[in-house]
């Protein structure tokens, strides 16, 4: 495993960071890369992170996570503790393999009783079940300790991004003030029978839920929804099924060619339909520094939350029997040295 402390201004690039192939609960292959207390400045970009029970774990400010691939991993692909300025871009994380009762996450967030993170970007990450064992939420703020810290997740953008899994909280956060989440994809696998949703959980403060193609939208305690189309997969007859809005989203395993959505099909400008271009269909121009480098000034770019869109979209439009269940979490505030297999 890569171990930074103290540290400023380190590269992890262009790097195969490989655990433990023998077996499947990771024992002695806690995590693959570690950040602590006292380093900013950090970029871990174009690496392939594997067999861990945890890819990579981060406690610092301004880091950029980037077109990292992330596989075959127990509980979290990237956690983060108490971490400001952070740029999460264009990563792929699948084939997570749970145990028991674990509480996986592609993407997690949980402060602890530290303070919550401020001044994020998470864009174009695309989180797949693949060959795994499902149940893996996808972008996860927990925020237990808030009476502690009297802190929430703030100036968060969470765009562009692609999840298909069962696991229910596939971008949920817990508190928040100007957090926006837009134009993502979030699809359950009909197999499981499940839906999933995109959820703010208040208290939410100009906090902003649109544009998104998702199972379940969920804005409450302040948070706003707009323009969200709720997909389902349960009745080809109604409006919105899986088979007519994307390619072959009934496929096992699913691929990102699967749920390109089919031209026409989807409204221009909802879900992610970005990333799906670049992906499958050409990129669009490079963005400017400006949009994807968290700035050394606390500013996370273009993240400001709209404010003049109210609504609200938080229904199943085929059914009604799957309301919010609460988060599952786990308590994994005391971020501890030994072995990520605990929790």
């Amino acid at each position: 495993a890569i171990d930074i402390r103290d540290s400023h201004h380190v590269q992890v690039v262009n790097s195969e960071i490989i655990g433990n192939h023998s077996t499947r609960d990771w024992s002695g292959a806690a995590r693959g890369v570690e950040v602590w207390q006292n380093s900013s400045n950090i970029e871990l970009s174009d690496n392939h992170i594997h067999h861990f029970a945890r890819a990579a774990f981060f406690f610092g400010d301004h880091m950029t996570i980037k077109n990292n691939l992330i596989n075959d991993i127990r509980l979290d692909g990237l956690f983060f503790g108490n971490s400001n300025n952070l740029l999460i871009e264009n990563n792929t994380l699948t084939d997570f393999y749970r145990q028991g009762t674990d509480h996986a996450d592609y993407i997690q967030f949980d402060p602890g009783t530290s303070g919550a993170a401020r001044d994020v970007i998470i864009r174009g990450n695309v989180m797949l079940k693949g060959n795994g064992n499902g149940d893996v939420q996808g972008i996860f703020g927990a925020n237990h300790h808030a009476d502690v810290h009297d802190s929430v997740f703030t100036n968060f953008l969470v765009e562009d991004n692609i999840y298909f899994d069962t696991g229910l909280n596939a971008i949920q956060f817990d508190t928040g003030e100007n957090m926006t989440v837009r134009n993502n994809t979030v699809l359950a696998d009909p197999a499981d029978g499940r839906v999933v949703w995109v959820r703010l959980h208040g208290p939410q403060t100009n906090s902003i839920i649109e544009d998104n193609v998702a199972t379940q939208v969920n804005a409450e305690g302040g948070a706003t929804a707009s323009g969200n189309v709720i997909a389902q997969f349960r009745n080809p007859s109604n409006a919105n099924y899986y088979g007519d809005l994307f390619a072959d989203p009934f496929a096992d395993p699913i691929t990102l060619e699967d749920l390109a959505p089919k031209a026409g099909e989807v409204d221009s400008g909802k879900g992610a339909a970005q990333r799906f271009q670049e992906q499958l269909g050409g990129s669009r121009s490079d963005t400017s520094d400006s949009e994807t480098t968290v700035a050394d000034d606390g500013s996370a770019g273009d993240d400001a939350a709209s404010d003049d869109s109210a609504g609200d979209d938080s229904v199943d439009a085929s059914s009604t029997d799957d309301e919010p269940m609460g988060d599952d979490s786990t308590d994994e505030a005391s971020a501890s040295e030994d072995s990520a297999g605990d929790d």
